[in-house]
């Protein structure tokens, strides 16, 4: 181990592994990394302890943007990081977003729906009724 590198990552975590990641795959970077993360396990990071949701309700296009991404990222991982042509599991589950509006927000929210739809975002807005008669309980 290399007591000199180029970057040093303090934060093993979702967001320190993909700036190591993508860093290392960037044909114009040759620089040596280091990644410093205190929890070995990853057992009680904040990345692992999260829900790990990944939603792309969001009204503006950048944070639509970065979503859409992590999302695409996440779904080609497997493949990106296989270890000897056996493809990584992460256990990515996409159980969805149910976001409600009161009657004052709903227009709002028909906006950011909207700007999530022009972006190619797969969304469903229902209306109250439909709502009800689809989900009872």
């Amino acid at each position: 181990m290399s007591a000199n590198y180029d970057v040093v990552i303090v934060g093993g975590g979702v967001v320190g592994s993909s700036i190591a990641y993508f860093l290392s795959a960037n044909p114009d970077f040759d620089g040596s990394i280091a990644v410093i993360e205190r929890d070995p396990y990853y057992t009680a990071s904040s990345s692992s302890l999260s829900t790990s949701a990944i939603r792309q309700q969001f009204g503006t296009p950048p944070n639509i943007a970065m979503s859409k991404f992590s999302l695409d990222f996440l779904r080609e991982v497997g493949t990106r990081l296989a270890v000897g042509g056996e493809p990584a599991d992460i256990g990515l589950h996409e159980p969805g977003y149910l976001v409600l509006a009161t009657p004052e927000r709903a227009e709002a929210q028909r906006a950011k729906n909207r700007v999530q739809r022009d972006m190619g975002v797969d969304i469903e807005l229902i209306e109250q009724a439909d709502l009800a008669r689809r989900f009872p309980w």
